[in-house]
């Protein structure tokens, strides 16, 4: 895992984790093995994750009782493809990295999930995480850790 500080004014996190598949096994997940001649792309920008991240932050907002945000990146074409944001109110596994994934399912039903990225503003729950390493996404970028919500 690497830990990257980030310099920012207003709401944006100060410091955002870069977490790779290799760091999933450290935790609880195994990672899966990537296809065969996929190789993982070369990392963004710091200032790419702060423009991403900021954006994540942006969908956290249409949610003021659970404020966690979402948005899966293509990189290669540097756009946003789907954002979600935490709608558990509604369904308890309605998380914002669930309802991103789900968007983009829909929106693009051959995506090849090995070019995203997912930024999201706070770690991923084990169900969120599980559903990141099954649709094979290599990188997962967060805002807060899971032990600091905890306090």
């Amino acid at each position: 895992m690497l830990h990257v500080m980030v310099t920012h004014t207003g709401r944006v996190p100060a410091s955002i984790t870069v977490m790779t598949r290799r760091s999933f096994g450290a935790g609880l997940f195994a990672p899966l093995p990537r296809a065969p001649g996929v190789a993982l792309r070369a990392a963004a920008t710091m200032a790419e994750h702060e423009f991403f991240m900021r954006r994540a932050i942006d969908a956290a907002r249409n949610n003021s009782r659970a404020p966690f945000g979402t948005v899966l990146v293509d990189h290669e074409q540097k756009e946003t493809v789907a954002q979600g944001f935490n709608k558990s109110s509604q369904n308890p596994v309605w998380h914002g990295e669930i309802d991103a994934i789900n968007q983009c399912a829909a929106k693009y039903p051959g995506q090849d999930w090995t070019r995203l990225t997912l930024y999201t503003t706070a770690e991923p729950c084990p169900m969120c995480q599980s559903a990141i390493i099954w649709a094979g996404m290599p990188l997962v970028v967060y805002g807060t850790s899971i032990p600091y919500l905890k306090h």
